[in-house]
């Protein structure tokens, strides 16, 4: 139960950065 928990938290916290990190680029870009 440990494992997937810590697996689904790893995969919300890379979704959140990738949005960031898009987020910055599209900024950057327009």
């Amino acid at each position: 139960m440990s494992a997937p928990t810590r697996k689904r938290q790893s995969l919300s916290l890379t979704t959140r950065r990738s949005a960031l990190h898009l987020r910055m680029y599209y900024r950057a870009l327009r």
